[in-house]
């Protein structure tokens, strides 16, 4: 009966081993998973950053360009203004006249 006895305190023993053992990784692995979780979380931040930082580099570039853009604009109009007015000016004292198949230029 002593035998007995010993026999179920060791398998209880055991059982007991077992079951700390398991829970001692089941805790490591807890605390694994909070440490990547953590990790995680600090490479969400600063991708969130980094993003906000591109964000505002490209508006800023975008805007930089539309100015740019209409500068060009501005400068191609301005001279096609220029063009026009030159040559009415240089032109514009010419009438011309049509008279049946004829085409007769006076000069003022």
């Amino acid at each position: 009966m002593c035998d007995t006895h010993l026999f179920v305190t060791c398998r209880l023993q055991e059982h007991v081993d077992e079951v700390q053992q398991i829970m001692s990784q089941n805790i490591d692995k807890i605390m694994q998973r909070g440490q990547n979780l953590d990790y995680l979380e600090d490479r969400s931040e600063v991708l969130s950053s980094n993003a906000n930082e591109f964000r505002v580099g490209a508006r800023r570039i975008s805007r930089k360009m539309w100015w740019q853009n209409m500068k060009i604009n501005i400068i191609i109009g301005v001279v096609i203004l220029a063009i026009i007015i030159i040559i009415i000016g240089k032109f514009g004292n010419l009438v011309l006249l049509r008279s049946g198949s004829q085409v007769s230029i006076l000069c003022f």
